[in-house]
């Protein structure tokens, strides 16, 4: 069962014992293609083709790369392209993590106590397909609904790179389910001209 965190209203979003730092944080928009969270079908990261038949428990890994950096301390996203009204879903998140939202409605905060290497795995997200009968569905991840960072509009990852713990944008990735073999990566960059805005 996924542990509930209380979370600072100054920094949605962020682990409360983080908040000190982040006041004075570096926030920097690297190369987005370099960090990445996307599902996958396997817990390695090397499957984006999920096959879900009719009545079968299916899992679907939710996973991290943080590109050049060891790690990442702290996860924000939503998961979209799910038929909720085809597909009963179970999900459980990594147990290491502290956690608020729902991956699968307006988004969800994942908060680690350690510095995390990749790939990192953020949620099982347990598929029973009811019905689908279509196929080649595209979940995807995408910014969380809650983002109040302007400059941000992106899933987001804080990345272990002490003392900063840079929040950076990170690719939202797809997979297909019960389709085509492929993954994709949405254009969701952010320059560090939009984020300096934020200070002028």
């Amino acid at each position: 069962m996924a542990r509930t965190s209380r979370c600072p209203e100054r920094f949605p979003g962020v682990h409360g014992r983080c908040a000190v730092l982040l006041v004075l944080v570096s926030v920097a928009a690297r190369d987005a293609a370099a960090q990445r969270i996307a599902p996958f079908a396997d817990l390695g990261g090397t499957s984006c083709a999920i096959s879900a038949p009719q009545f079968v428990p299916t899992p679907v890994y939710i996973l991290a790369m943080p590109g050049p950096f060891p790690g990442l301390i702290e996860a924000r996203f939503r998961v979209s392209g799910l038929p909720a009204a085809l597909y009963t879903t179970s999900v459980a998140s990594n147990p290491a993590a502290l956690v608020s939202g729902d991956p699968l409605g307006d988004g969800c905060n994942l908060y680690f106590d350690t510095c995390q290497a990749a790939p990192v795995h953020l949620y099982t997200i347990t598929l029973t397909n009811q019905g689908d009968t279509i196929g080649d569905r595209i979940l995807r991840v995408e910014t969380h609904l809650a983002a109040t960072q302007r400059t941000l509009q992106c899933p987001l990852q804080v990345v272990c790179d002490p003392p900063s713990f840079t929040i950076v944008c990170a690719t939202g990735g797809t997979a297909s389910l019960n389709g085509r073999d492929g993954c994709e990566l949405a254009v969701d960059r952010t320059t560090w001209s939009r984020i300096k805005t934020l200070y002028d």
